[in-house]
């Protein structure tokens, strides 16, 4: 991955780029949308009569939230936990529309996470639908820095994923997508916090 120096040093001079996640990316016609891609890929051509999202899929109103773990006290296996939570309140957020989940994790710096829980309630207006987009993390390493914070390095794989419009029609598609993550966490008073994210996609 790439080197720990020039990471450490654009993580503190408070750059916050966009998360390539879309459903961490789908585009509004506002601001980048997701999927853990909020730059995603271009997407394919849609077909005249695209398939409806899954019947079979849990919904969105009996979807429960992730609960917040208790956090190691160990700073490398705290901040591998918040990744996994992080990625468990971005995907529920965007089935349900409720950012409040990845919120509660969130720090005020984290512009990326702020441009998602903004998403999330967009489609409540606008009825914007997806299907797909989990996210995998296949390679991860945590670094342990100075003022009570660790810094990742992940990678991590999208599934494909299709977006739709409030009546089904197809406005979006991307294929599955491996993405390097680096992202860093704080620990405050009240716990553990995503401070800053920054993804690229390293293969599609």
């Amino acid at each position: 991955m790439g080197n720990k120096d020039v990471l450490n040093r654009w993580l503190h001079s408070g750059a916050s780029a966009l998360l390539v996640l879309g459903l961490l990316t789908g585009c509004t016609d506002a601001e980048p949308e997701p999927t853990f891609t909020p730059t995603l890929p271009d997407s394919t051509p849609s077909p005249d009569d695209g398939p409806e999202p899954d019947a079979d899929g849990e919904p969105v109103d009996k979807r429960e939230p992730p609960e917040i773990p208790e956090l190691s006290d160990d700073p490398v296996e705290a901040a591998e936990q918040l990744v996994d939570y992080f990625i468990a309140a971005y995907e529920y957020g965007y089935s349900a529309n409720n950012p409040e989940p990845l919120l509660a994790i969130s720090h005020p710096d984290c512009g990326t996470c702020s441009m998602h829980a903004e998403n999330m309630l967009d489609r409540r207006e606008t009825g914007v639908t997806w299907d797909g987009g989990g996210l995998h993390v296949m390679e991860i390493e945590i670094f342990p820095l100075e003022n009570n914070e660790a810094l990742i390095e992940a990678e991590i794989l999208q599934d494909a994923f299709t977006r739709y419009d409030s009546e089904l029609n197809i406005i979006e598609r991307a294929e599955d997508a491996l993405l390097e993550s680096v992202m860093v966490v704080q620990q405050e008073e009240t716990g553990w916090k995503m401070r800053a994210i920054h993804n690229e996609v390293i293969e599609e």
